[in-house]
């Protein structure tokens, strides 16, 4: 019995750190294998990365414990229906929830928060149970969010309890022939959750977050100056290596290889220069109500002052003198 929990705890820990290592490199954050697509930690991230390692975990080590006895077939065991039906409730909850917040990033880009790694937006593991979208975005928490991760880690607990049991009664490897089942009234439970979930992602929320936004997020990556092709995880180390300053009156030195972003609390147009030259941006909405423009390395490079003023659309320029912030290498 020994053999099959070594080979079912080694497992774990080589599927956990193998999680680990992929989310790190892409996302240089210990935790990135949770990051979706918005940049924050993710529920759904989070329920299928546990249940793939409970599950197949359990399964290398039920595999090279019998294989270790020399049980005739190592692979001569079951895998009832429930624990089928309940892999595949987990991928398909999953599915569906990242199809429909790739349908809203798309549709609705102003509303959806995000974060970036790098950045004062940084993700954090509380928004796992928060609200990601309209006015209260990260603000309230999302109770069906809570609900489904307390069923999830529950069952998963359960579920590895059970299997410690049944392999601990078994007594001899050869013995171990179907992987413990659960109740079908625990998979409808967990069905009715993950259901709940999902729809749950379906009202789309008015208002726009008080932080980053998709579509702010959108326009500081491309004003970092993102290189065509970039590596996997390459969006999230150009955040990193480019800084993102927000501008306020107080604010008088930036480094150069950085992002400068000018907010406004209503739409206007930048002018602005770096030399001789002026230039006129049009702000986008950035977080919350407030507009921005963002200005990257590409357009800092080897200058030595940035200078600029907001002309707002509805009553003119703004009352100060032009603005300035010094670059340093």
């Amino acid at each position: 019995m020994a053999a099959i929990f070594w080979w079912w705890g080694g497992s774990a820990a080589v599927m956990t750190v193998l999680a680990l290592l992929v989310g790190f490199v892409v996302t240089r954050q210990l935790l990135g294998v949770l990051i979706d697509s918005r940049g924050r930690y993710s529920l759904t991230h989070f329920q299928l990365s546990l249940w793939t390692i409970v599950i197949f975990s359990l399964i290398a080590g039920v595999f090279f414990g019998r294989w270790q006895h020399h049980v005739g077939n190592p692979l001569g065991f079951t895998i009832p229906a429930e624990v089928v039906g309940l892999a595949g409730i987990s991928v398909g909850t999953a599915v569906t929830a990242t199809a429909a917040k790739v349908a809203k990033s798309t549709t609705h880009a102003e509303s959806v928060a995000a974060s970036a790694p790098g950045s004062e937006w940084k993700p954090s593991l509380i928004q796992i149970f928060l609200q990601e979208e309209g006015t209260y975005a990260d603000q309230v928490v999302d109770i069906t969010k809570f609900q489904k991760f307390l069923v999830t880690v529950v069952l998963a607990v359960a579920y590895t309890g059970l299997a410690v049991h049944k392999i601990t009664t078994a007594g001899v490897a050869a013995r171990v022939n179907t992987l413990p089942t659960i109740s079908g009234t625990f998979l409808v439970l967990l069905g009715i959750s993950y259901a709940g979930y999902v729809a749950g992602k379906l009202p789309s929320p008015g208002g726009s977050p008080t932080g980053l936004s998709v579509a702010s997020r959108d326009v500081v990556a491309r004003a970092a100056g993102q290189p065509a092709g970039l590596r996997p995880g390459g969006l999230w180390r150009q955040l990193k290596r480019t800084g993102v300053n927000l501008w306020s009156g107080s604010l008088t030195d930036v480094p150069r290889t950085d992002t400068l972003v000018i907010t406004g609390p209503r739409q206007f147009v930048l002018h602005w220069t770096t030399n001789s030259t002026w230039h006129d941006t049009t702000a986008v909405r950035f977080a919350g109500a407030t507009y921005a423009v963002a200005l990257g390395p590409s357009e800092l490079a080897e200058a030595t002052e940035v200078r600029f003023k907001r002309r707002y659309l509805d009553d003119g320029w703004e009352a100060s003198s032009d603005h300035s912030v010094r670059l340093s290498a």
